[in-house]
């Protein structure tokens, strides 16, 4: 009787776990598709640990039997490449770009209202740090207005960096990039209208968990680039790497040829 009962006792929890997550991370974050999608799936696996019994009976004949089938396959797939698409994603946002790059290029991220959220705060921190021990000719700040932000990103990412007591002359502002394609497409026009024909190196700031896929852009754009990962709120994470775990299978079914 007891082992009857643990399995959907399992499933209750994980749902339970799963929809207390996406409540308690919409509180502190904007609504994206990584903050719901531990929901959803929470939701998915409530009902499934509610209705246990019912459901692995109707799964044993006719079309519950294919259909539990099929999604079995599919969980497992989704969890399969999860775990792998993540190990790659970590051990790229582990990796130390080189020194003295000519430029930095710090990627924009949410604004709460109009102030920096903690995931663009630690980007720019991280990139201080970075201009603090190396010869940095100038830092790109890139980021338009998004739907629930009072100004641009990249203008309240240049007010953040000249607090922290970076020249004011060192940081170019591009405010018009709604994703990270645009924010390297933009910020090379900028970039190569001062270096002209000369190459350059540059070093793109991101979060640990967005190295990989900016990399990827950064090369399609033409930038000879390295990235650094800046640190996230360790109970962040689940989320952002759900989040990104569909925007890399996106990039190489969708953008990859674009």
């Amino acid at each position: 009787m007891k082992k009857k009962l643990r399995k959907p006792l399992f499933f209750k929890l994980l749902g339970a776990a799963g929809i207390l997550d996406c409540l308690s991370i919409s509180l502190v974050s904007n609504f994206n598709f990584g903050t719901l999608f531990p929901g959803g799936l929470g939701c998915i696996f409530l009902i499934y640990g509610c209705f246990y019994e019912k459901l692995n009976h109707w799964g044993r004949s006719g079309f519950g039997k294919i259909f539990m089938r099929i999604a079995k396959i599919g969980f497992s797939l989704f969890f399969i490449s999860f775990f792998i698409i993540t190990t790659i994603i970590i051990q790229n946002g582990a990796k130390t770009p080189d020194k003295d790059a000519d430029a930095m290029i710090v990627l924009g991220a949410a604004l709460h209202g109009w102030t920096v959220s903690p995931a663009l705060a630690q980007r720019l921190d991280t990139a201080k740090q970075y201009w603090d021990n190396n010869k940095v000719s100038y830092i790109v700040v890139t980021g338009s207005q998004g739907p629930q932000e009072d100004r641009t990103e990249a203008e309240a990412m240049k007010e953040y960096l000249v607090n922290k007591g970076v020249p004011p002359d060192v940081i170019l502002i591009e405010d018009k990039a709604h994703n990270t394609r645009q924010n390297f497409t933009y910020s090379k026009q900028i970039l190569d209208a001062i270096y002209k024909d000369k190459a350059y190196r540059i070093v793109y700031v991101t979060n640990y968990f967005h190295t990989f896929r900016a990399g990827l852009l950064a090369e399609k754009i033409g930038f000879n680039a390295q990235g650094l990962g800046a640190p996230v709120t360790f109970y962040m994470l689940p989320n952002y790497y759900i989040r990104e775990y569909f925007s890399v299978i996106k990039y190489f079914l969708l953008d990859s040829n674009i």
